[in-house]
């Protein structure tokens, strides 16, 4: 019998949550020990990967902000690559407004990139080994300039920073994939990134229909 039974249940939970919301997650091993519980509750838990030891701050923060990042990664490869790119002048309206950063925190650019992305680089400062300021200062300028580009309907440019963004966050998810030794993050270069189309796109769908649904009730 575990003498914390609340603590042991809870941290069961996280460990459920990290892999059924991303499974990508490296699990820490003090989490990965609950796996033994787990097919109780009929869930199954990656083992955790050799060597896959990331510092405590850097480890809290992947567990943290690692699924939002990546959303953020699949928002700019699966939809803002395509609408930038599009000929149609109502589908580069898209690529505007899904990324018009006026909204502050309600936008999507700034919940599920610039915001984890700044605590990511605390972490890294914390841990003391990590710089991620650099790659973080090129991302959060590339946003900028591909913001007041599309903005401006100058296609080309917008692009530009749209395709040097999405490379600036691969080259951080592969910093944190080499640190902690397993695959954190799924890089649009791995062969079985396009796999998660679909999935992105049933996820998308699920939050318009909550959205309408909120519209419903509030009116």
């Amino acid at each position: 019998m575990a003498k914390h039974p609340a603590r042991h249940a809870g941290l069961l939970l996280l460990a459920s949550v990290l892999w059924l919301a991303a499974p990508s997650f490296v699990v820490p091993r003090r989490l990965a020990a609950t796996a033994a519980v787990a097919p109780a509750l009929g869930l199954l838990l990656p083992a955790p990967a050799a060597n896959a030891e990331l510092s405590p701050p850097l480890q809290r923060a992947v567990t943290r902000y690692a699924a939002q990042l990546q959303s953020a990664m699949d928002f700019l490869y699966f939809d803002i690559k395509e609408y930038l790119r599009s000929q149609n002048p109502r589908v580069f309206q898209l690529a505007i407004n899904a990324i018009d950063t006026s909204g502050g925190s309600n936008t999507a650019l700034e919940r599920d990139l610039k915001a984890p992305l700044r605590q990511l680089v605390l972490a890294g400062e914390e841990d003391g080994e990590v710089d991620f300021k650099p790659l973080s200062t090129r991302i959060e300028a590339n946003v900028q300039k591909m913001v007041e580009a599309a903005s401006a309907r100058q296609g080309d440019s917008a692009i530009a920073a749209g395709d040097q963004l999405i490379e600036d966050l691969s080259q951080l998810f592969a910093t944190v994939n080499k640190e902690a030794e397993a695959k954190v993050f799924l890089l649009p270069k791995d062969p079985e990134y396009d796999k998660r189309l679909d999935a992105y796109r049933s996820k998308m769908a699920e939050g318009k229909q909550k959205n309408l649904m909120r519209k419903d009730v509030d009116g």
